[in-house]
């Protein structure tokens, strides 16, 4: 498949699905390269995420964003009343999306 063909089919499956920035996604390959949204990141952009993820991290903010969703997941576990699976999955949704968000925030910290 040409590389026009993949994005035209990219754009499409986007379109129907919700509002996804694939130019936003950071993924790291084994030689610890970061890319967003696929475009490997030069060294400028990396330090300015890295300065923005640590100053997060280190403000009263991310300890809202990240505690609040918590406490609501263990709630929704253990607390809540309604079907013992359905708590469970909702609550680790939560949590493995309050992971995701961490991982992405150390990964930008560890930028050399």
């Amino acid at each position: 498949m040409t590389k026009d063909i993949e994005e035209l089919a990219q754009q499409k499956l986007e379109s129907l699905l919700s509002v996804i920035d694939t130019k936003k996604i950071i993924s790291v390959d084994k030689a610890g390269i970061v890319y967003i949204g696929g475009v490997q990141q030069d060294k400028v952009v990396l330090q300015n995420l890295k300065q923005e993820a640590e100053m997060l991290l280190a403000s009263d903010l991310w300890k809202i964003l990240y505690h609040t969703p918590n406490a609501l997941a263990q709630k929704a576990m253990f607390k809540d009343e309604g079907i013992l699976e359905n708590q469970l999955i909702k609550g680790r949704a939560m949590l493995y999306l309050l992971d995701t968000q961490l991982k992405v925030l150390t990964t930008l910290t560890q930028v050399k």
